[in-house]
């Protein structure tokens, strides 16, 4: 059986251009003024808030995967009462990119190795109807659900193979065209016959939680 030739997975950036293929975090551990409320959906905490109608402090975490290294990872959050915003811990900086008026994007310019991370933020809350008021939305991190490289198909590649995700958790885009997967385990991509050389890869993903270990072009 041919092992196959190693596609470095370090070369990889989350796609950003399409807000689509965004993963929306819409739960979150909640923490107010210090009391635990546990994991509940971002818009029960709102409404719970509303209902109070006070100025708290509020606090909200939540784990999220990457597929595999990334780095330039970009965060969408509201902009109104954010204090923090952090990854495993980073904070993470304000993008220079244009965005929607009720949101502000951030990016961590650490690389991310591919698994479980945490991200957490915190707000100066304050009810929607005052000048300074929150109205809180689901963040949405950019690039998980997309990743791209410029990569180099070895001659007489048959196939793409990826250690990692489930079948069906992925599909493969080689110079915008998508190739057609197998439905065996590991996932495994037809690679085009005549395809040499330096191209433009993508890799979509489509389930939870799927994390890529290694790739490798098969002849």
């Amino acid at each position: 059986m041919d092992a196959g030739t190693p596609l470095p997975l370090d070369a990889f950036s989350p796609s950003s251009d399409d807000d689509d293929a965004a993963v929306v975090v819409p739960q979150a551990m909640a923490e107010i003024d210090g009391s635990d409320w546990g994991q509940l959906e971002i818009s029960e905490v709102q409404r719970r808030l509303e209902a109070d109608g006070d100025f708290v402090i509020l606090q909200l975490a939540a784990t999220f995967t990457t597929p595999l290294q990334l780095s330039g990872l970009e965060v969408l959050v509201n902009a109104a009462g954010l204090r923090t915003l952090e990854v495993d811990g980073t904070y993470c900086v304000p993008s220079k990119r244009p965005m929607p008026e009720d949101r502000e994007g951030y990016v961590l310019s650490d690389d991310l190795p591919a698994g479980e991370h945490r991200l957490a933020w915190s707000y100066v809350w304050n009810p929607p109807a005052d000048p300074d008021g929150v109205t809180l939305v689901p963040p949405r991190i950019l690039g998980l659900a997309r990743c791209e490289a410029e990569v180099d198909v070895v001659e007489g590649a048959t196939a793409l193979v990826l250690d990692g995700p489930a079948p069906g958790s992925v599909a493969v885009v080689l110079d915008g065209v998508a190739l057609p997967m197998s439905v065996d385990a590991p996932a495994r991509a037809a690679v085009p016959p005549g395809a040499v050389g330096q191209a433009r890869l993508a890799l979509i993903f489509t389930g939870e939680a799927a994390v890529t270990r290694a790739a490798r072009w098969v002849r």
